[in-house]
């Protein structure tokens, strides 16, 4: 049942020495006392019984690449008016690895304002 609607990605056991199971009866139980307890991670599937697939992310990163559009234009337009270089900016900012996120759309990210 859990399958069916989330998907598992982990989980965890750990015994309890010293749990409420040692004070009990033990032969009055109808079945062995759990001296063990379980974490289950997982998340839910982007549907009703769907698996992630349905398109529910590809059709977000579309809207965050729309919605950024006008940003990253005047990001590029801004960079090639005062004519540096990504290293440049790089060199300025210290992240010589964002550069490459500020200035385009497959994966855009922001600046933070620190920065």
């Amino acid at each position: 049942m859990m399958r069916e609607r989330f998907s598992v990605l982990n989980h965890i056991i750990w015994a309890k020495p010293s749990g409420r199971w040692n004070g009990c009866n033990k032969e009055s139980l109808r079945a062995y006392f759990p001296a063990t307890e379980r974490i289950l991670f997982a998340e839910h599937y982007q549907g009703p019984y769907r698996p992630k697939d349905a398109g529910y992310a590809a059709k977000g990163s579309a809207l965050k690449q729309h919605v950024m559009a006008p940003l990253i234009s005047y990001f590029r337009d801004a960079r090639a008016a005062l004519g540096i270089t990504a290293k440049q900016i790089a060199d300025a900012t210290g992240k010589k690895n964002m550069v490459s996120h500020w200035f385009s759309a497959s994966q855009c990210q922001s600046v933070a304002v620190a920065e």
